[in-house]
Parts: C-alpha cells; structure tokens; sequence
C-alpha cells in the first residue's frame, strides 16, 4: 500500500460545495512519487453535473500547472521537512 500525505486541502463556495485535496504519494513499488489531486464539485443548485475525479500528477508538473499558490507552498515545506530527515 502506498504511503500518502495530505499537504492542502480547500472548500470553496458559498456552502463548500466545491472541494479540492492534494496528497504526496510515495509508491510501494519504487516508482516515483507523485501528487494526487481529488476533487468534488457539486452545484447546490442542481443546474448542473456533480463533477468528482482524482488525478496523478509529477511532482515537476504540479509546481508548473495552474494549481494553487499555497498547495504549492506547502508541497515545498513538505519536501524540504523530508529533505531534512534524508
């Protein structure tokens, strides 16, 4: 089983009806890691599709994707901490 880290999490919307997690995964069987993006979209109106998927994402692409600032912030912190105890 892979070991995963969540590193930002957000609700957006008048109700927090729009929800993104982002988690570091580190693979059991030695590939690299990678970051997970889950999301959960739903219109509390019902004028539209609930949305929900996740994504794997290279570590290189998340910092160069259209991600938020702060997951990215974070993600950094989270790298460094692990970094350190290498």
């Amino acid at each position: 089983m892979a070991h995963a880290t969540e590193f930002y999490s957000r609700a957006k919307g008048v109700l927090g009806e729009n929800e993104d997690s982002y988690r570091l995964v580190f693979p059991d069987d030695g590939a690299p890691a990678f970051v997970e993006h889950e999301w959960f979209y739903h219109d509390p109106y019902n004028a539209g599709p609930t949305e929900s998927d996740s994504a794997r994402i290279a570590i290189q692409d998340f910092f160069s994707a259209d991600h938020p600032r702060e997951a990215k912030e974070r993600l950094r912190g989270l790298l460094r901490a692990l970094e350190k105890r290498m």
